[in-house]
Order: C-alpha cells, then sequence, then structure tokens
C-alpha cells in the first residue's frame, strides 16, 4: 500500500490518514482471516485423516482380535472340548472382559465431575453423582 502523501507531512489531510488507517487495518484483518481460513482447512483435513486411519486402526484391531479368539477357540477344541463348550468358554471371557471395561469406564468417569474442585469449593455432589 503506497503512501499518499506530499513532500511535507502537514499537507495530509486527516481524511487521508482516517483512509490509510482503515486501509492498513483492512489489509491486516484480511491476511490474517485468510490465514484462519488456511488452517481451518488444514485442520478439517487432518481431522478427516485422523478419523480414516482410527477406523482402518479399529478394523485391525477388531480382525486381530477376532483372529485370536478363533484361535483360542481352536485350541479350545484340539484339547478335546466340545465345539459349543469351547465357544461358550470364549463367549463368557469376553464378556467378562467387556464388563471389567464398562465399570472401568465408570469409575474414570468420576473425574469428570472436578470431585477435588467441587470438595475445595464446598459445593455438595451434583444429582445423581455418586463418589
Amino acid at each position: 500500500m503506497a503512501a499518499r502523501y506530499s513532500s511535507s507531512p502537514s499537507t495530509v489531510s486527516l481524511r487521508e490518514a482516517v483512509y490509510d488507517l482503515f486501509e492498513s487495518l483492512r489489509a491486516a484483518l484480511t491476511t490474517r482471516l485468510e490465514l484462519v481460513a488456511l488452517e481451518g482447512r488444514r485442520a478439517g483435513i487432518a481431522l478427516a485423516q485422523m478419523l480414516l486411519v482410527g477406523v482402518l486402526g479399529a478394523i485391525l484391531g477388531i480382525s486381530a482380535w477376532l483372529v485370536a479368539i478363533w484361535g483360542i477357540t481352536w485350541g479350545l477344541m484340539a484339547l478335546g472340548l466340545a465345539p459349543w463348550l469351547a465357544i461358550l468358554l470364549v463367549i463368557a471371557a469376553n464378556l467378562i472382559g467387556a464388563w471389567i471395561c464398562v465399570m472401568a469406564v465408570k469409575k474414570l468417569a468420576q473425574r469428570l465431575l472436578f470431585p477435588a474442585t467441587l470438595k475445595h469449593l464446598h459445593v455438595k455432589n451434583p444429582a445423581g453423582a455418586s463418589e
């Protein structure tokens, strides 16, 4: 942006100075908004990539788990267990593991209530919250 000043500063009108100030502010704001837009686009692409990688990782993890469970079931049947009993044992083991995970999540969920902060502030537990 070129300044439209004459040879002496006293000849610059207030109108021109205000106009130049607004032009400078507009240019700075435009540059920053363009940067925000570009970084927003970049963040959106990164989020989509993270989601894709997460889904692929979940698919690979599930397929590995299924192969491991199949191997355990096959191994139990190779040891002489009836197929229905081997499958039942594997299902029971999975249900016990799922139950343990649910209990762990419930215990960790209590940390989301900021219990130490609430205690420090002398606030009673929110409705439905237990320690």
